[in-house]
């Protein structure tokens, strides 16, 4: 793993969030929730989300105790949360390329993992180099890995988080992910000829924010 100094925080500004193309990264459903019920009342805690990854605020009958909820962090239902950030060339994925990865499994502050991306023939404009602080020279140099290499490094940096519960989905929180961040994992796999793991689904903090 390229261990860098760049701060994954600074990112290029990313476009609105709008409707796309129907083969949009896999969004997560958790499981159900089951209800509890008391000789008065019946109380239900249920947590949605859309195949889009667009989660709606838990809805509680207030009338009644809550339920004890039947999934909990130590399930195996329950996701490996990893929340992700990418750096790139600029905001389009068919004419940009990523130049940084980043990731940390939340919960777990010792468990991260972060590497720039070289892009190739690609060139990091000014304007970008001035918002993330990375150079063409940082990410052309002979250690930086490509992104099929950087993958690699992802994908059995994702393994690890989840040997501590096997079992469990993998959950890729970004901002604005739908649009930019998983649209982007999506692009330069499919570059590679690959699909993105089966295990992943994505979860988009924008709509949560909003």
């Amino acid at each position: 793993t390229t261990t860098t100094t760049t701060s994954a925080s600074s990112t290029v500004p990313k476009p609105p969030a709008t409707p796309d193309a129907t083969s949009a990264p896999r969004g997560w459903t958790p499981p159900p929730v089951k209800k509890e019920r008391s000789s008065s009342a019946t109380s239900v805690l249920t947590t949605k989300m859309s195949a889009r990854g667009k989660a709606v605020e838990p809805m509680v009958d207030k009338t009644s105790p809550v339920g004890k909820a039947a999934v909990t962090r130590a399930s195996s239902e329950f996701p490996t949360v990893i929340v992700f950030d990418l750096e790139t060339t600029g905001l389009s994925k068919e004419k940009s390329r990523i130049v940084e990865i980043a990731a940390q499994t939340f919960g777990d502050p010792k468990s991260s993992f972060t590497t720039l991306v070289n892009p190739g023939r690609f060139t990091i404009p000014s304007a970008v180099t001035a918002l993330t602080g990375i150079t063409n020279s940082m990410v052309s140099a002979a250690d930086i890995p490509s992104f099929a290499m950087a993958a690699e490094q992802l994908e059995a940096f994702i393994d690890r988080a989840r040997e501590a519960r096997p079992g469990a989905p993998v959950l890729l929180v970004a901002h604005n992910a739908r649009q930019f961040d998983a649209a982007f994992l999506q692009h330069e796999y499919r570059r590679l000829g690959r699909e993105l793991p089966t295990s992943w689904r994505f979860c988009d903090t924008l709509p949560l924010a909003r």
